[in-house]
């Protein structure tokens, strides 16, 4: 195999993508989830975040409130943590809700409605510690890996910037929970659009690395291509036998229903047979409308004695006609004089029959 063919390349065919999607082999960034969700949360909480914070508030002091009427055997505790943790998540379900719906959206939106059963199978080659090595070690992991550190590096900057401002002027205020509650909704607002406009940019780089490394992962080289095409198509051998027998077929077709017409059949007694009809009124010379071999050249005899058609072994002239004269066309010109001797015979033939008819008694 030359080094061209192992060079991938050759763009990824329409056959080897579909193959891969059900595999469950598609392009798809994480990025684009984390952003939709963020997104999506931030949507949420700028229509109901501050009924949601007065909720959060309330819960706050009442748990504070409550906290100070608790017997000192502790047996109590236990009920109200469990009380004010229920409220606390039927405030904030709505929201994780949101976060996760727009991340399942995210995935649809970039591969579509995709099942993939073969991708739930079990691949054993994965449980192989040495490929579980190349992978933990390798070029990408190392390159996911920095690109990690370096997107948490960016987020944690945002957040402790904001989180630093808010934190120093609340704790020089005395406020009530009501308007801290408010407070800290408004920080979480513009902490989250500053969170979302890092996260689309992230995503939109990623996605275009994300499409470009899965681009070049399917590339294929010309070997590829082309055992695909046999794959897909048959090997081009028997592609061509199976064209050669199609054209049998019709041959055959063809001659069984032109023999009833013959002038005449010229055989070989057991290898060849081939029927010839001439109209002088539209033909220049004998046409070779019938021609088999082998059994089927038994079954041709056969038909031309079933319809009343002359046959006439010629070993010699029925080998050369079947080789030398194709289907529906005209006899070669060097077989025009042993064609005419074919048709003396066989008008000979003919007068005998019609003389012995005649002489016989009514």
């Amino acid at each position: 195999m030359s080094d061209t063919e192992q060079n991938k390349s050759q763009q990824a065919s329409a056959y080897k993508l579909a193959q891969a999607r059900k595999k469950g082999i598609v392009p798809r960034s994480q990025e684009l989830g984390m952003t939709l969700s963020l997104l999506a949360s931030a949507g949420y909480l700028s229509i109901w975040g501050g009924e949601m914070a007065t909720r959060l508030a309330s819960i706050s002091a009442r748990a504070l409130s409550e906290a100070g009427s608790l017997t000192g055997s502790g047996r109590a505790l236990p009920t109200v943590v469990v009380t004010l943790l229920s409220q606390a998540a039927h405030v904030v379900a709505p929201l994780i809700a949101i976060a996760m719906g727009s991340a399942l959206l995210s995935a649809v939106v970039q591969t579509g409605l995709l099942f993939a059963p073969s991708a739930l199978k079990i691949d054993v080659s994965k449980l192989n510690p040495v490929q579980g090595f190349r992978r933990v070690f390798s070029m990408q992991t190392l390159i996911e890996a920095l690109k990690a550190c370096f997107k948490m590096a960016v987020y944690a900057a945002i957040i402790r910037f904001t989180i630093v401002d808010t934190a120093i002027s609340l704790a020089h205020e005395s406020l009530p929970a009501a308007r801290i509650a408010q407070t800290l909704l408004a920080s979480g607002l513009h902490l989250l659009f500053l969170l979302l406009a890092a996260a689309a940019i992230f995503a939109l780089i990623d996605q275009v690395l994300v499409r470009r490394s899965f681009a070049k992962k399917m590339r294929m080289s010309r070997y590829e291509q082309k055992q695909e095409m046999k794959q897909r198509e048959g090997d081009p051998r028997i592609k061509q036998r199976r064209r050669q027998l199609q054209r049998e077929l019709l041959q055959r077709s063809r001659s069984m229903k032109a023999v009833r017409s013959a002038d005449v059949v010229v055989a070989n007694p057991t290898h060849y047979a081939v029927g010839l009809k001439y109209e002088p009124s539209r033909m220049a010379a004998p046409h070779v409308i019938a021609k088999g071999a082998g059994d089927f050249a038994l079954r041709l005899k056969k038909l031309a004695f079933i319809y009343g058609v002359p046959v006439i072994e010629s070993p010699s002239f029925a080998r050369a006609l079947y080789f030398k004269a194709g289907l529906e066309r005209e006899v070669p010109g060097d077989l025009y004089r042993d064609t005419a001797a074919i048709y003396l015979q066989a008008r000979r033939g003919n007068a005998q029959s019609q003389s012995r008819s005649r002489s016989e008694p009514a």
